[in-house]
């Protein structure tokens, strides 16, 4: 079949000979972006109450099918295929799968790790010999590009003295910033430490960042655009 909708509409299945057959109604916007996965399952995915929400699709019933609440709400509710049962997403700078068989999510990567602004990561693909494939939009140089992620040895990475920049709702500018600093300094590198994870509850992450510092765990750097940071 032939799958043909939007956000904001139905979709509509179409015969191999398009020939409208049926359509899936998009209540409150579940079906915002599609993908088919490795094992030929069609899978929606959307914002819920609690973050990105996941689904796969009954075409031949006409529904979704139970609901995968993630927990993540970093990212832009897109998903793509991975091999058999899985998905992938971005939340914020991290690269998660979602087994839609049994709902676990898992952070694939941290990109800022690869000096790679998650934020900008437009799809992600596995590869084979453990790589990733990402389409990125350098906002810098106002192009796309393919990225290629390769996994390393960690012994052939040169050390650089860590600074660690404490921040309460990371965001583009941070992030970029931090991006090209780190491409660019050889003799430190910026470890972007946000202590929301992800919580929209201020006064909790706040109450994460005071702790640390209570505890000895001082960050060298400390973003204060934030909300109402004493």
């Amino acid at each position: 079949n032939y799958l043909i909708g939007n956000w904001q509409s139905p979709l509509m299945i179409y015969s191999p000979e398009l020939v409208k057959v049926d359509e899936i109604p998009n209540t409150n916007g579940q079906l915002g972006s599609l993908c088919v996965t490795g094992s030929g399952k069609v899978v929606s995915s959307w914002w819920g109450n609690t973050g990105i929400n996941i689904a796969v699709l009954d075409i031949a019933g006409k529904s979704l099918g139970s609901t995968i609440e993630t927990g993540k709400s970093g990212g832009s509710a897109t998903v793509w295929p991975g091999e058999g049962d899985f998905v992938f997403f971005m939340d914020g700078t991290s690269l998660c799968s979602c087994d839609i068989n049994t709902g676990a999510v898992v952070s694939v990567m941290d990109t800022m790790d690869m000096d790679v602004n998650g934020e900008f990561v437009q799809a992600a693909y596995s590869m084979s010999g453990g790589k990733y494939l990402m389409i990125y939009y350098n906002y810098s140089a106002n192009v796309k590009e393919l990225l290629i992620a390769n996994p390393v040895d960690a012994s052939t990475i040169v050390e650089r003295k860590e600074l660690t920049l404490a921040t309460i709702y990371s965001n583009w500018d941070i992030n970029n910033a931090v991006v090209e600093f780190n491409r660019t300094n050889a003799e430190y590198r910026i470890e972007v430490i946000d202590y929301s994870e992800g919580s929209y509850d201020f006064e909790a992450s706040l109450a994460n960042l005071q702790n640390d510092i209570v505890a000895g765990n001082v960050p060298d750097i400390i973003d204060m655009s934030a909300g109402d940071i004493p």
